[in-house]
């Protein structure tokens, strides 16, 4: 199954032109981690890996509007009507060598005319996000541009997808416990790693119950946390944060994603995870699934100052580094500037730098 080895994001979110490498001697390699403060775009990046994963999803069709949320705007909110309203105060849009698209010169044309606001997001900046993904077929690739997909080797206009974005914060995913019988072992594994506690499960049931000549498949549907001090309590007793570790291992337990996909995303990884544990979880995610790409987003101090620098992302000093390239001289200075605050004021807590 594929990976991904490079990422190139123009007028995406908030980046304007940016590349990522995700590769180690011309391999992608088996774990990224994105660090860097709250808003700089660590999910926007697992976002756009989704997207490119999920090309097939807009095989010719026209995305112009659909996809004006994804599009660079320095006022980060182009769906709103103000600035359709402000795009619409626009006389004459010009395309990129100038010429004219759209005339409104008599104030004809309406806001919520779609060949407009089309026309009109087209004389605009264009988004475009590309990747280059390993395959056993060699190198393929991917691009999307605001009107649509522009290329896609991985599957040609085919369904299929190529990565599990695991979600264990969201609060529907989080209310429910179960796991197959089957995947017990691996799950209870992972468990009382994490955790930190002997874990066990109870209450199995048959989910064929009922459905004549079906073969037989069994779940548990209750999780059992032993802590050190004698108590034991059952998952719809856990702490939000507990739950949430449930989830996550839950999903990494299943097979019809962890099976089939080799690249899986994973927003906030060690939130609500005890700071103690957090190496420790990314070596055993590591040891226990060899052939798969981790791209994992976190604020965790630990994770920043153990992982190896070739798998670690600082997004803020990238951000650094596009506005260096784009000449954006005073951005480049106030990056540079909150970043040297940053490690300063670390230093003046902590006595150290992070």
């Amino acid at each position: 199954m594929p990976k991904i080895k490079t990422l190139h994001l123009k007028n995406y979110y908030g980046y304007q032109d940016l590349e990522f490498d995700f590769t180690k001697k011309g391999k992608a390699k088996n774990l990224v981690i994105l660090i860097g403060e709250n808003g700089v775009g660590k999910t926007s990046i697992l976002d756009a890996i989704q997207l490119l994963s999920s090309a097939s999803r807009y095989y010719g069709r026209d995305t112009t509007l659909s996809f004006a949320k994804y599009t660079y705007h320095n006022n980060y909110e182009p769906a709103k009507q103000e600035y359709q309203r402000e795009l619409a105060s626009q006389k004459l849009v010009r395309d990129e060598n100038g010429k004219v698209i759209v005339d409104n010169t008599k104030g004809q044309l309406q806001t919520d005319d779609k060949e407009y606001l089309v026309a009109i997001m087209a004389g605009m900046r264009e988004m475009e996000i590309s990747g280059i993904w390993e395959t056993p077929d060699g190198d393929k690739e991917v691009i999307i541009k605001t009107s649509g997909v522009v290329k896609n080797e991985l599957y040609n206009g085919g369904s299929t997808e190529c990565h599990y974005f695991i979600q264990a914060d969201s609060l529907s995913n989080m209310g429910k416990f179960q796991i197959e019988e089957e995947r017990a072992n691996l799950f209870l594994d992972l468990a009382e790693t994490i955790y930190g506690y002997k874990c066990s499960l109870d209450n199995k049931v048959d989910a064929t119950l009922g459905m004549v000549g079906a073969e037989k498949m069994y779940f548990y549907v209750d999780l059992i946390l032993e802590k050190p001090w004698g108590d034991k309590v059952h998952f719809k007793r856990m702490s939000d944060g507990e739950k949430k570790i449930a989830t996550l291992i839950r999903s990494l337990c299943d097979p019809t994603y962890m099976v089939e996909y080799d690249i899986i995303l994973i927003d906030n990884i060690a939130m609500h995870i005890y700071w103690k544990r957090h190496e420790l979880l990314i070596k055993k995610l590591l040891s226990t699934f060899p052939e798969k790409q981790f791209i994992l987003t976190t604020h965790s101090g630990i994770l920043s100052k153990k992982t190896p620098t070739d798998n670690l992302y600082d997004i803020g000093k990238y951000k650094m580094l596009e506005a260096k390239k784009l000449g954006l001289t005073s951005s480049y200075r106030d990056i540079q500037k909150r970043e040297k605050w940053h490690s300063k004021l670390i230093r003046k807590i902590f006595g150290k730098d992070s």
